[in-house]
């Protein structure tokens, strides 16, 4: 971060805004939190699912400092960010099996379609996923899953099932959208994709065990908006195996910045994970009722 730079980018909109720059910039990540809030409820209220069954996974250099906001809007109790998760995607693709996915657009009415001319076109794109994906695996064991996507007519998004038979389909496609959207619509049901995906084999990937360096362990200090007294700084790379962080406090690494929130805790897991846990409910489950 070129401090002088965001500082002068910053200033000038406060002074547009005829406010102090860090009132401003605290203002920007309001507005940057409450998008990524609602993004969030998107991929979970709005598809039926209650966020606070689940624990919010951070990812992206800048994932962690916005994590515990995130979750308290959405009053989920648990957070997670993994280690390197500044470079989660490139992890990603070390760990995850080689693949190749194929898709066709073949609209039509599911009444329509005919079983024979599905398998054909399955089988033809299943062909080229294979020639893909040999490139890099060569001629190793596979796997392969075919999957349709299928909406009311008319409708402007789709629902992703297992490739089965047109009858069968049509009638998981309502139960399905009846499960997540809550009602099901007596219309025509349309095929709008095709889809294969072909899987290669790759040997179990494994994170090493937490190893905390001696010489990152303990703990610096950091001025932060909103908090009169400093609040500590850790390095990730000092923390043991088991350490609890209360917030406020900041995580720091290479690809990496982690905020512990006020009213939040963090633990390192065995693999160097930070666990976040909400203080809050604790709190709130050990003040009697009418309090």
């Amino acid at each position: 971060l070129d401090k002088s730079r965001s500082e002068q980018a910053v200033g000038k909109l406060a002074a547009a805004l005829g406010m102090d720059m860090f009132e401003a910039a605290s203002g920007i990540i309001t507005v940057v939190n409450d998008h990524m809030v609602r993004a969030l409820r998107v991929m979970s209220v709005q598809r039926g699912e209650d966020p606070r069954d689940y624990t919010l996974v951070s990812f992206g250099g800048a994932g962690g400092l916005h994590v515990c906001a995130l979750a308290d809007a959405l009053q989920m109790k648990s957070a997670l960010v993994p280690v390197n998760a500044g470079v989660l995607s490139a992890l990603g693709m070390l760990a995850a099996e080689p693949s190749r996915e194929r898709s066709r657009t073949l609209r039509r009415l599911l009444a329509d379609c005919d079983s024979g001319e599905l398998d054909q076109a399955l089988r033809e794109l299943e062909q080229q996923a294979r020639d893909e994906l040999r490139e890099i695996t060569g001629d190793g064991e596979t796997r392969t899953s075919y999957s349709v996507d299928l909406r009311y007519r008319g409708q402007s998004y789709t629902l992703n099932l297992e490739r089965d038979s047109p009858a069968r389909l049509e009638q998981e496609f309502h139960r399905l959208h009846e499960s997540r959207y809550g009602h099901r619509m007596d219309i025509p049901v349309e095929l709008v994709n095709l889809r294969v995906r072909v899987l290669g084999h790759k040997p179990p990937f494994e994170l090493p065990d937490w190893a905390p360096d001696a010489a990152k362990v303990g703990a610096g200090e950091a001025r932060v908006y909103g908090f009169e007294q400093p609040v500590p700084v850790y390095a990730r790379d000092g923390l043991a195996v088991g350490q609890r962080i209360d917030g406020p406090a900041l995580v720091t690494e290479t690809t990496a910045t982690t905020w512990i929130d006020n009213g939040w805790r963090a633990m390192a897991d065995t693999w160097g994970n930070l666990l976040l846990e909400s203080l809050r409910a604790e709190v709130s489950e050990s003040v009697p009722a009418g309090s």
